[in-house]
């Protein structure tokens, strides 16, 4: 989820949820959906309160909303939502004491006080899992569970968001998972269309794989294309694929079949890549 009235207005690029997918998929928690929110209480509550109620989610990723200003509402719709008390949280209230000193010190503020605005971000909904620290910024991120999922709750500023994942969250809780495998073949003067039947024969053979093509034009005056194949496994699948009926076309072997799709459209094969 990612709330901000600049996100759903068109102001400002939503790279956090691109960033985040990128950074999830590669650690083998593939995402399900992502979501934009304005900055609503209530459409925040009724948004948190969905993906509790859906059972495949295990994570919810929430950024953005933890400002210090009054739009900045993700914090006290999140506790409305949990059914919790917002609180001070004293470990942050005091880091953030001890930052605007530093900054105040540094004639970066007129003074050392701590402001009401500064105090905002030091609310949270009573009784997280965690609460982040934070290197880069005030506002704090924090973890909760709620009927079996997890929720982290991260700053909207990308740098401070990205400093969290990598820095926090990643090592400390997301340590387990099983990356994906991915296949995929890139050719030039392809016909998208022309990729239907093979695709539709790979979703035969292959259910609990996701298959997809994209296209791509290096200019617009260019008539070339580059169709890429994605075959992402799920934990066990090769497992799986070992004891059934099409036991012989692992994923080694699936990239062969590709070679026939060459042979159809007449395309050439530019290279594959592994991941």
């Amino acid at each position: 989820m990612a709330i901000g009235d600049e996100l759903v207005g068109g102001f400002t690029l939503d790279t956090n949820s691109h960033w985040m997918a990128e950074r999830l998929r590669i650690l083998g928690y593939p995402v399900k959906r992502v979501t934009q929110i304005r900055d609503k209480p209530h459409e925040i509550i009724d948004q948190v309160q969905r993906e509790l109620a859906d059972a495949e989610i295990t994570d919810l990723f929430v950024s953005g909303g933890l400002g210090p200003t009054p739009d900045d509402r993700t914090f006290p719709a999140l506790a409305d939502a949990l059914g919790k008390e917002l609180v001070i949280w004293e470990e942050t209230r005091a880091r953030i004491e001890r930052r605007v000193q530093r900054m105040h010190s540094m004639g970066l503020l007129e003074s050392p006080e701590v402001t009401e605005g500064n105090l905002r971000m030091a609310r949270i909904p009573d009784g997280p899992a965690h609460v982040f620290k934070n290197r880069r910024g005030m506002a704090p991120g924090a973890v909760y569970q709620a009927d079996g999922t997890r929720i982290f709750v991260l700053p909207g500023v990308p740098m401070e968001m990205k400093g969290i994942f990598t820095e926090e969250l990643e090592p400390d809780f997301l340590a387990g998972g099983s990356a994906a495998t991915v296949r995929e073949l890139r050719f030039t003067f392809a016909v998208e269309a022309r990729f239907y039947p093979l695709m539709r024969e790979l979703e035969a053979l292959f259910p609990d794989v996701s298959v997809g093509s994209r296209t791509f034009s290096p200019s617009s005056s260019s008539s070339s294309a580059r169709v890429a194949w994605n075959r992402w496994y799920p934990p066990n699948a090769m497992a799986r694929s070992l004891t059934s009926p099409n036991a012989t076309r692992d994923p080694a072997t699936w990239l062969t079949a590709t070679a026939r799709l060459s042979l159809i459209t007449g395309v050439s094969v530019m290279r594959s890549s592994v991941s």
